[in-house]
């Protein structure tokens, strides 16, 4: 999805005349949005009418598509509705509603209008603007192949998966997917219509390959075997696939089967598969106890398989039963293996269960009094001498020799957290206050940091420099160094008009920190985001999931480096009245310093929109239908 960042503001000529317009090119129609495509930085204007992507590099126009009159008008139906209070009609066309732009993340890639676009030269790449396809369904990179999948839905409701050439733009081959389940979409359709959740199956597939790079690939409940070069079936499996765990040996496939609603990501079901034929290994699949967690293959011909309430060891030829271990507890969220067993959390206890037997090796369990014995989302982070448990209610800190407890924070909803890992350190923004917590050398619990923060939901991340923390949101910052004192502090006034004035900017200046931000790694990361236990635990996944991917992809060419955003630099749309009238400026401000390095004045006389590329310092705005690039140093 595209970051709209932009914000409506008020530029004289006189302003513009003063400052060094690069190069200009015309657009046709009002301008709604400027934004960059994420992974080639390609400039790109929503207009009322069009979606337009410039050639930054030719100073021109790359490519025009029009957008959906359908989507359009069935977003004014929901718009009208919400205004005047209606309810039926709304709800129809809000749940018809289309994104009609959407990035295919680490490529050169988007959904623009329903047809798939190589976002630099605008070739069309799968759908076309006289037949756009329906539906985006999932879009896989394939990276050991260079590819990726795209699975669409055309106008005749036909699903296929397309599989595309990332260096070349080429479509490889095409793969029409056979509908096991029509009876079934039909009433999901029709529930989802009438406004109804419907008891979809959790969608955590990832396509892997067999040691000759043919594709192993689910679609409802349906699993293939997809030949690399033609897209053919070797073989079809009916099974209804939420994940595929190549063994090992590459010989099997683990399959977990999908869940829903009720029983979440995965069912209660395994099955044991022959990745060359498609067979099934075992004569009966695993009837587990609790939903799929999680399966550990053992250097033993063994698999431990968890469940949410139960681990469970088992031949792994045969499915035979070694040992059953159930925990008296709502869930298992997490197990580790150690070297002398399995690390097991649940609920608000720690266990550690011996390998051969099953049999806790602890005696009694480690109690969490601190933790919440309902959560599902658990967070550790290690220390030298300390840990720390992080949940939706709790951050508690842990010395590693005892396992006592050397103090904690209760949090609320509202409360947040963000890691420094190069520091061994972490901040903490609860209530109205801000803590720096140094779990490993702070024997209680620390005082918070003499500051009043204006708007402490506000502020997204942090810049680790030479001098401290560099704490930002959308319309204030506070500088504090490592031991918790207040070296900078201000405030911004925003702009009273325009959608997007208070968050439009700032969000532009945590982009690389969204991008980078785990909980888990300690790679010199220094910058990073507040959140909730369950979005860090989100984001810690999907950073290993990205850095993963990116290690096995071949290169791109299309890929830009350079990242918008800047690590040093945050900017703040702030503005001031004189003489009756509204002004707005753009400042910019060093992370490292915290000092203030340029502001940009804008006055009084029209509308415009606008967008900075920090790697260029260009400041784009479009004025009287031409896009022009001013620069900013």
């Amino acid at each position: 999805m595209k970051k709209m960042i932009f914000a409506s503001a008020i530029l004289a000529a006189t302003q513009l005349q003063a400052q060094q317009v690069e190069w200009s090119a015309p657009v046709q129609g009002d301008a709604k949005t400027i934004f960059f495509h994420n992974f080639t930085q390609t400039p790109v204007l929503e207009m009322e009418n069009n979606w337009v992507g410039i050639d930054n590099a030719n100073h021109k126009v790359a490519w025009t598509i029009k957008k959906s009159a359908k989507n359009e008008a069935l977003k004014k139906v929901s718009k009208i509705d919400k205004l005047t209070g209606g309810k039926s009609s709304e709800d129809v066309a809000g749940a018809l509603v289309q994104e009609d732009y959407i990035e295919i993340p680490n490529t050169q890639f988007a959904l623009v209008s329903g047809v798939i676009i190589d976002i630099v030269n605008g070739t069309q790449v799968v759908g076309s603007e006289a037949a756009p396809i329906k539906k985006l369904l999932k879009n896989q990179i394939v990276p050991n192949l260079n590819i990726v999948l795209f699975k669409v839905e055309d106008a005749d409701s036909k699903v296929s998966v397309h599989a595309v050439d990332i260096e070349t733009d080429k479509i490889l081959w095409e793969k029409v997917l056979t509908d096991v389940n029509k009876k079934k979409n039909a009433l999901k359709g029709f529930v989802k219509m009438n406004g109804g959740e419907l008891p979809e199956g959790s969608d955590v597939f990832e396509p892997s390959t067999d040691p000759d790079g043919n594709i192993f690939y689910a679609h409802e409940r349906m699993l293939y075997l997809l030949d690399k070069q033609t897209g053919a079936s070797k073989w079809e499996l009916e099974c209804n696939p939420g994940a595929v765990i190549q063994s090992k040996d590459k010989k099997n496939l683990y399959v977990p089967e999908r869940g829903n609603t009720i029983t979440g990501k995965f069912g209660k079901t395994l099955h044991c598969i022959s990745a060359a034929t498609g067979k099934k290994v075992w004569a009966n699949p695993l009837a587990l106890e609790g939903s799929y967690f999680k399966l550990i293959e053992l250097d033993n011909n063994q698999i431990a398989v968890v469940s949410t309430s139960t681990i469970m060891l088992y031949n792994a030829s045969n499915a035979a039963k070694v040992w059953k271990k159930p925990y008296g507890a709502p869930f298992i969220s997490r197990v580790d293996v150690l070297s002398d067993g399995l690390e097991v959390y649940y609920g608000n206890r720690i266990d550690k269960g011996n390998l051969s037997t099953g049999k806790s090796a602890l005696g009694k369990p480690i109690v969490l009094e601190d933790v919440d014995p309902n959560t599902s989302t658990l967070v550790r982070k290690d220390y030298d001498n300390s840990y720390v448990i992080f949940t939706p209610t709790a951050f508690a800190v842990k010395n590693k020799a005892n396992n006592k407890k050397k103090w904690n924070f209760y949090l609320s909803q509202t409360d947040r957290v963000a890691f420094d890992d190069v520091n061994k350190k972490a901040l903490a923004i609860c209530g109205k206050k801000i803590y720096v917590l140094d779990p490993d050398n702070q024997a209680k619990r620390p005082s918070a940091v003499e500051a009043k923060l204006d708007d402490a939901d506000a502020l997204i991340g942090y810049k680790l420099g030479d001098k401290g923390y560099f704490i930002y949101g959308a319309k204030e910052y506070i500088m504090i160094s490592k031991d918790g004192k207040v070296l900078s502090q201000k405030v911004y006034p925003q702009l009273k008009t325009g959608g997007w004035a208070r968050f439009g900017l700032a969000m532009a200046s945590v982009a690389t920190g969204i991008q980078g931000t785990t909980v888990t790694t300690a790679d010199g990361h220094t910058t990073g985001l507040f959140c909730d236990a369950e979005t860090a635990e989100a984001n810690a996944n999907a950073s290993m999931a990205l850095s993963d991917l990116r290690k096995e992809m071949k290169s791109n060419s299309k890929q830009k480096v350079a990242a918008r955003s800047s690590d040093d630099t945050a900017i703040f749309v702030t503005s001031q009245k004189s003489k009756g009238n509204e002004t707005v400026s753009l400042v910019i401000v060093d992370k490292n310093s915290g000092e203030e390095i340029k502001t940009v004045n804008f006055s009084d006389d029209r509308d415009v929109v606008f967008e900075i590329d920090f790697n260029t310092n260009m400041l784009y705005f479009v004025d009287k239908g031409v896009l022009k690039a001013m620069n900013l140093k």
